[in-house]
């Protein structure tokens, strides 16, 4: 013979593949057919099919893309070509009630979140749109994107149990504002989360900048210690943006229930500003100043007027004691 001899070679069996991995024999398997060996396209697209087929369930692309060697595009071509291979979304759903509005974020959007109220309307996740709507006594759910359900079979098989996963939360007592604005300082606080809201001090004695809002200014407060309670120099407080909101969602149902020009009411945003401007003892005493006069066209700019006064005067008293 001229040349190379020839080299012959056999692959083990599955038994003795078992036994030189030191693993028990199995029988999952993923059968492939000699037409499915034809390109590397249809090798990928038969084991993506026999996995799903074999193990429906939640995946992320990512990883079913890289468990054949592609890119999520090329894994989401071979979903819409293979017959029979379906994926639905897959959300986490949460109530949301007064006390856990702070679920929600306002400072950014996050991908795959939105709120849907109980007709089945669907609301991008502000905080601002879950107050209105808890507001108009609307069931409202946060709803959140997970990984899709792949399964194999008909286009309607499948649990959709799967395809929710319901987050259990505890409905707290909604803010009762009754006597709130308006009386001395022995009616009762607001209630929030189910505790009375204590206003207390955050900042040291100074001068109140309407710019900053931060010297003079008020804050919440949920806990059960008192501003003269003997740990007064530990105390945290803790702002509560959700129930900022509340706060100003009362003062612009407080002024705008008192226009008579449509033109003249306050917004949301700009009630909003005034409690952080001005902190929410001092927006309280200029309400009840604004209650006090009679026949007022603009209310809302009667109290940003009393308020900018209110601000001035402090600002020319520091003037004064500090020369």
């Amino acid at each position: 013979m001229i040349g190379r001899p020839t080299q012959y070679f056999r692959l083990p069996s599955n038994v003795e593949l078992a036994r030189i991995l030191g693993v028990p024999l199995s029988s999952i398997t993923d059968v492939l057919s000699l037409e499915d060996l034809k390109s590397a396209k249809s090798t990928r697209q038969a084991l993506h099919y026999g996995y799903i087929q074999r193990r429906p369930g939640k995946y992320a692309t990512k990883w079913l893309a890289k468990r054949l060697s592609v890119s999520k595009v090329t894994k989401n071509r071979y979903d819409k070509a293979l017959k029979d291979l379906h994926k639905l979304a897959t959300y986490s759903q949460k109530t949301i009630y007064w006390n856990n509005l702070n679920d929600i974020s306002d400072k950014y959007d996050v991908l795959g979140q939105f709120l849907e109220d109980d007709t089945g309307k669907r609301y991008p996740a502000k905080r601002v749109i879950a107050v209105k709507l808890l507001k108009q006594k609307r069931k409202i759910k946060l709803l959140t994107r997970g990984f899709n359900y792949y399964w194999v079979g008909h286009k309607f098989d499948v649990d959709p149990q799967a395809l929710l996963t319901v987050s259990q939360n505890k409905k707290l007592p909604e803010p009762d504002f009754t006597g709130y604005w308006r009386g001395s300082q022995n009616q009762p606080a607001a209630q929030v989360s189910g505790k009375p809201i204590e206003y207390i001090n955050a900042a040291t004695p100074g001068i109140m900048s309407p710019q900053s809002g931060k010297a003079g200014n008020e804050i919440l407060r949920s806990d059960k210690s008192s501003p003269g309670s003997s740990g007064a120099g530990e105390q945290k407080p803790v702002v509560d943006e959700a129930t900022l909101e509340i706060e100003a969602s009362v003062v612009q149902a407080f002024i705008n229930r008192m226009i008579t020009v449509p033109e003249y009411r306050l917004s949301l945003q700009n009630a909003r500003q005034l409690l952080r401007d001005y902190g929410l003892a001092t927006v309280k005493q200029a309400m009840n100043r604004v209650s006090e006069r009679q026949h007022v066209r603009n209310p809302a700019g009667l109290l940003i007027t009393i308020l900018r006064g209110e601000a001035r005067l402090k600002e020319l008293q520091h003037i004064s004691r500090s020369g």
